[in-house]
């Protein structure tokens, strides 16, 4: 469950940042992917798109699944995506006034349950781009910081013995930062 309300989070994160839809994904084991609406993803947008991501996990926000009659309620939902043919009610997933999407599969029932939220790669794949990602537990043991880089903001809630990540963030040059953001 994480990583498929992680997927939906994710999904709805590089739409409203960027204007990306996702047009298919991908739930694994090891990890899962979205292959969103673009032939190139910077850098940058990457970690745009994780820091938000993960800043809405952490926020908690409450996680709703109701039925939506079309098309009278179907119209005043902004919803992400619908399916071709409707027939009958729709069920929705909320993510608290941040994204509303047609899924009929089973989800957390708030994102702080997602944990982090990690982008492991992103490949360019038939005229879009894959995106590979992994949610929760599975998360800390991906974790790569260089010292060369500055820490992401998700770094600051890694710091504890028990995710044995300080070692990686300590050499970074956003450490002192992270520390007088506590």
């Amino acid at each position: 469950m994480q990583q498929h309300t992680g997927q939906h989070l994710l999904s709805a994160v590089f739409l409203a940042e960027y204007g990306y839809h996702t047009e298919s994904f991908h739930l694994g084991a090891d990890y899962s992917s979205i292959d969103i609406s673009t032939a190139r993803l910077p850098e940058a947008e990457q970690i745009r798109v994780e820091d938000v991501a993960n800043d809405l996990i952490f926020r908690n926000l409450k996680i709703d699944i109701y039925s939506a009659t079309p098309p009278t309620e179907l119209q005043r939902l902004p919803v992400r995506k619908l399916p071709p043919d409707l027939a009958g009610d729709l069920r929705i997933v909320e993510i608290d006034g941040y994204d509303y999407s047609p899924c009929s599969g089973t989800h957390l029932s708030g994102t702080g349950q997602i944990g982090l939220l990690k982008l492991l790669r992103a490949e360019n794949y038939k005229g879009m781009t894959r995106v590979h990602f992994l949610c929760g537990g599975g998360v800390p043991g991906k974790i790569i910081v260089s010292s060369t880089k500055p820490a992401p903001n998700w770094a600051r809630y890694c710091l504890c013995p028990s995710l044995n990540c300080s070692p990686a963030v300590s050499g970074s040059s956003a450490t002192s930062e992270i520390w007088n953001d506590r």
